[in-house]
């Protein structure tokens, strides 16, 4: 029992870890684009970016969490390049949400921009860099098919699938293949990945489980 007791304190501070890790990171990177943003683009940016901003540090923490865990169940020890990539990942789950409301269209074009940059800059070999970034080119535009299917076919089944990926699997997938992993350890983690994903879309209390046990093969 106590060393049951043990893993699960184990295994909870990992996930504090992780969320003490991204929120620390976007909130440095918030306040040196306000230091900056005005002083260079203007008041009219500035505000986009702000608009952007609010939702970034608003949002669940998870989708930069997922990066930092697929980067850890792989292995990979270059602390500073993935928080940056989780930093990326985190950026383009709250382009994807403003890109739900028309009024919020430059601001989340220019968190995606941003996003983009630090993703294709990271210190890592070309080809990982190339797939990394090829991960989340895809994922955008699924989300791009989702949201205008939505519109007109809310009952499709691909859209959950879709939803699910940007959530969940391609969060992780960023952080194992910047670890080097290949296709048969992305393809491994996918079928579980895909099921925590539907399982936050729902708000289902088996997310926070699925979650956990990521937690569990990452230390």
């Amino acid at each position: 029992m106590r060393l049951r007791e043990s893993e699960k304190a184990r295994y909870r501070r990992a996930r504090e870890d992780f969320e003490k890790t991204v929120a620390e990171d976007l909130a440095m990177y918030a306040r040196q684009l306000r230091g900056t943003t005005e002083q260079q683009y203007g008041s009219i940016v500035a505000a986009e970016i702000e608009q952007f901003l609010h939702q970034l540090l608003s949002q669940d923490l998870l989708p930069g969490m997922l990066v930092l865990i697929g980067y850890a169940l792989e292995d990979g020890h270059d602390q500073k390049m993935i928080v940056r990539a989780a930093r990326a990942v985190a950026m383009f789950h709250a382009a994807v949400i403003l890109q739900d409301d028309p009024k919020l269209q430059n601001a989340a074009r220019a968190g995606e921009h941003a996003a983009q940059i630090i993703l294709a800059n990271l210190e890592v070999d070309g080809e990982v860099n190339r797939r990394a970034v090829s991960i989340m080119n895809r994922t955008l535009l699924l989300m791009a098919h989702a949201q205008a299917e939505r519109r007109t076919r809310p009952d499709l089944p691909q859209i959950v699938e879709w939803q699910a990926l940007e959530r969940a699997v391609n969060p992780l997938h960023v952080g194992m293949v910047l670890a080097g992993a290949d296709c048969h350890a992305t393809d491994a983690i996918t079928p579980f990945a895909t099921e925590l994903g539907k399982a936050l879309i729902a708000n289902s209390p088996s997310a926070e489980n699925m979650i956990a046990t990521l937690c569990k093969r990452s230390v």
